[in-house]
């Protein structure tokens, strides 16, 4: 199974452990920096909450504490600046209370982590607006932001204070979208997200895909393209594969494929790249119902083939075995395509491609609808 990573804010992994606690255990308080707030900081606090009792302090960032309080009998957290402006305010929650989206996401992003602290934001008719958890991993305290569904916002460790916050797409920076639409003709948004410290943006990462291709592209504060990584993300030697359009191949690839492959039905391509020398490229196509990979050198010649007796069949068309499988271990994953490779009369194997959370998975089967390691 092939994954390509196109978010940036975890460690991918496939289970977790938390903790249904609202205060941190004794083995947590040696390790979390208890913090001795301002005059400012606790002033704002009493001004904000003036019947808060029982306060603990939290040093969640280099600019940032947080405040644990019973206020009108109700637990309550508060998070200001060292400046003493106040961030946001939550009302604690069990953690078993929280949208089952939220575990999932740090399931899936912070093996190994074990929740402090959540608390869930209201609006005035007391109905919930957002959430927060804070969570203690390999020995660095974070602090995740989500919506009232559930959906990732920010991120802030304690470590440096830099924020990670979602953004639409509107609000990219012109030069980012026409960037993407010069060089990534018809791409699917997927995501954003702006990386701040304090009210500065220091970079602008962006996940999309292309023909079937998930790709991530990050950008300075300026809108200056810094990196890519495509579907075989970055290699030994610093190489990276991005998706680009059929018009940006060479011609000398694209005369040999209308040459030997005629009507052949493009799917994509990826250039390999190593800074701003092409390396390679690889070229996705269908011909006569089969699926073909060809890869050719910087100059276009041919390098090698991978022509497979597949089919191009549909997602009704799977067995339920993969089906099943891909339910089970792909929670509320996206179909993208799946390919029945024969040899003779002989079903071999599927190779089914998905995406979840943003992340682009390859999963091949044996002809029984088994699963098949890597």
């Amino acid at each position: 199974m092939k994954k390509v990573l196109i978010l940036f804010l975890g460690v991918i992994s496939i289970s977790s452990c938390t903790k249904d606690s609202l205060t941190p255990n004794a083995v947590n308080q040696a390790v979390l920096k208890t913090a001795t707030a301002p005059n400012a900081v606790k002033s704002a606090l009493k001004q904000s909450f003036p019947n808060a009792t029982n306060t603990s302090w939290t040093q969640v960032s280099a600019k940032a504490l947080q405040a644990s309080f019973t206020s009108n009998s109700t637990n309550q957290m508060a998070t200001f600046t060292t400046q003493g402006q106040m961030m946001y305010s939550h009302t604690v929650v069990a953690t078993s209370n929280l949208p089952v989206a939220i575990k999932n996401y740090l399931d899936t992003n912070y093996k190994g982590y074990v929740i402090i602290k959540a608390g869930s934001k209201t609006n005035n008719s007391t109905v919930v607006t957002g959430y927060v958890v804070e969570f203690l991993l390999n020995g660095l305290v974070y602090e995740i932001r989500f919506d009232a569904l559930g959906n990732f916002l920010s991120l802030e460790t304690e470590n440096d204070g830099d924020v990670h916050l979602a953004i639409v797409q509107a609000d990219l920076p012109v030069s980012i979208s026409n960037y993407l639409t010069a060089n990534y003709l018809g791409f699917v948004f997927v995501s954003a997200f702006a990386e701040k410290n304090g009210t500065m943006i220091k970079e602008y990462f962006v996940n999309f895909t292309l023909n079937g291709v998930a790709s991530s592209l990050e950008f300075d504060a300026n809108g200056n393209i810094e990196s890519k990584t495509g579907k075989d993300d970055h290699d030994g030697d610093n190489n990276y594969k991005s998706a680009i359009l059929q018009t940006a191949l060479p011609a000398v690839i694209t005369n040999y494929l209308t040459a030997n492959y005629i009507g052949y039905v493009f799917v994509s391509v990826l250039v390999e790249k190593n800074g701003t020398i092409v390396k390679e490229y690889e070229v996705n196509f269908n011909h006569d119902g089969l699926a073909h990979s060809l890869e050719f050198d910087a100059n276009g010649n041919i390098e090698s083939k991978n022509d497979k007796n597949q089919t191009a069949i549909l997602q009704s068309a799977l067995p339920s075995e993969i089906s099943n499988y891909l339910t089970a271990n792909f929670k509320g994953f996206v179909f993208v395509s799946a390919f029945k490779e024969m040899k003779g009369a002989v079903l071999k194997k599927y190779e089914v491609n998905i995406t979840q959370n943003g992340i682009a998975y390859h999963v091949d089967f044996n002809g029984n609808g088994v699963y098949i390691k890597d």
